[in-house]
């Protein structure tokens, strides 16, 4: 292997092992998650327009078919932060999680043909919920804490059929524990405080189809569509500090989800783009049983990236991309009213080329909100930081 890629397996290995910081929104302890699956930082900072932009340097897992443009051995990182500040009725709170985000890994084998493989976060569970009662004059404080989420390990094969029409499919290994820690806490010491832990591990299979086509020269349209998929789960339930669990075997359906884009190039120094994505969480089922207050959601995204130079010898500054984006979309959860939680990003990044453009740092910075205080009860801003390293170079090529 060599050196190029040698030292991103090391960053890989590193953020691996590297230190997490949780903490997440309440609206996390609905279904499986709240969704969690973002394409890399080019796209985060074009407001999340992934489907139709493909790039030779910055990998996108989202289409598989996309990955047709990159030419050479390619391996991709990805590191996540975001803080949320929580408000409603009862008061506030600031939360914060920063976490490895996954990895792709592109091997193009010539003649439009190539595959890959990637793991990333699918749905995240970080959420703590507490309340004090009272029970025959005696004060007890009920809570209960969340975490976890599914993750997929993806193994793509991309191919050209003709010079302007690509497709991909992906196999998705989905997999991923839930723990929720229930516990009662009296204030009186007579009375024995109580803890019920109950850990779900999930599996199944699936599968992701994209196209990327290329009608002229300016222009690329695509598509992609993942079914429903069928997880096996099984929950371990430990009652009151017990070490003997009561075993369920169970099951979750995964709702069904679609998306097309389009983009296209300002002449050679950027482009524009839009995505709609729809995802029918309302199929969402667990234990046969469906999930109440959850909705089907779509996504709208418009971005833009200028980058006024790819000539390896020009000015640094000429060199970099600019992006900048917009995001908009119910949340998958409605409020106890039954009302639209809405959700609205300003994103903005840059791309740093280096090595003679062999390899690129991105960079994206997201400020959202969620919901309103006034119409929903609750309100959530938040400020995302997505950081995608990548790193390439020629495999298979003799030197004799």
């Amino acid at each position: 292997m060599r050196r190029t890629l040698q030292f991103y397996f090391v960053l890989l290995i590193f953020f691996l092992f590297s230190s997490q910081i949780m903490g997440g929104s309440v609206l996390s302890s609905y279904g499986v998650g709240i969704p969690f699956a973002f394409p890399n930082a080019r796209s985060m900072s074009m407001g999340g327009v992934a489907i139709a932009v493909p790039s030779q340097y910055a990998v996108s897992r989202l289409n598989p078919a996309g990955l047709q443009q990159i030419h050479k051995t390619t391996l991709s990182l990805q590191y996540f932060y975001e803080q949320n500040k929580y408000k409603d009725e009862s008061g506030k709170a600031t939360s914060q999680y920063a976490n490895f985000d996954g990895f792709t890994f592109v091997l193009p084998v010539g003649k439009g043909l190539g595959f890959s493989a990637s793991m990333s976060p699918y749905t995240r569970v970080d959420y703590y919920l507490s309340f004090q009662q009272e029970q025959s004059e005696e004060l007890f404080i009920k809570s209960v804490q969340g975490n976890g989420g599914l993750n997929t390990f993806s193994f793509s094969m991309f191919f050209g059929i003709t010079p302007k029409i690509a497709l991909g499919l992906s196999g998705d290994y989905i997999f991923g524990k839930i723990n929720e820690d229930w516990k009662v806490t009296y204030e009186n010491t007579d009375f024995v405080s109580t803890s019920d832990l109950l850990s779900t591990k999930n599996n199944g299979y699936g599968f992701t189809a994209g196209i990327l086509i290329h009608p002229i020269s300016a222009l690329q349209v695509g598509a992609i569509y993942r079914p429903k998929t069928d997880l096996d789960s099984k929950t371990d339930t430990y009652y009151n500090y017990t070490t003997n669990a009561l075993v369920h075997r169970g099951s979750i359906k995964l709702p069904s989800s679609w998306g097309v884009g389009i983009s296209y190039g300002i002449g050679q120094i950027g482009l524009i783009g839009l995505d709609f994505n729809k995802q029918s969480w309302s199929q969402l089922e667990i234990n046969g049983q469906t999930v109440q207050q959850i909705r089907d959601t779509y996504r709208v995204a418009l971005g833009t990236e200028v980058h006024p130079s790819e000539d390896a010898f020009d000015p640094y500054l000429k060199r970099m991309s600019y992006r900048f984006g917009i995001c908009y979309q119910p949340f998958f959860v409605n409020d106890f009213d039954d009302q639209s939680i809405m959700e609205k990003w300003l994103t903005f990044g840059v791309g740093l080329p280096l090595l003679l453009n062999i390899s690129q740092i991105d960079i994206a910075l997201g400020f959202g909100q969620r919901g309103s205080l006034k119409k929903n009860g609750l309100s959530e801003n938040l400020f995302r930081i997505t950081l995608s390293v990548s790193g390439s170079e020629k495999w298979f090529i003799r030197r004799y």
